[in-house]
């Protein structure tokens, strides 16, 4: 993934938050997430398509002071897991 990529919520999803949290459902199959906070940040930056830059420069000015390349590494840990899961798509 490189930081052009587009990246976008599956259609198919619907969310709330709850204490803080997403908790995220896939109506296909009736799966539920619950993410963490960096999870609901993303996922709050994804109420349009964005690239993986923009999704990292969105969390970066939550967290300024955190290394750079670690959320860079959450970011792209979470991405991959909610592609795997069908809850993101990556946008052509």
């Amino acid at each position: 993934m490189d930081l052009k990529t587009k990246i976008k919520r599956n259609g198919n999803s619907s969310f709330q938050v709850a204490d803080g949290k997403a908790v995220v459902m896939l109506a296909v199959n009736s799966n539920i997430f619950t993410l963490n906070e960096i999870g609901t940040i993303i996922w709050g930056l994804l109420n349009e398509t964005k690239t993986y830059e923009e999704l990292v420069s969105g969390v970066l000015s939550k967290f300024p002071d955190e290394n750079q390349e670690a959320i860079q590494e959450d970011i792209l840990a979470f991405v991959k897991d909610c592609l795997k899961e069908q809850l993101l798509l990556l946008e052509a």
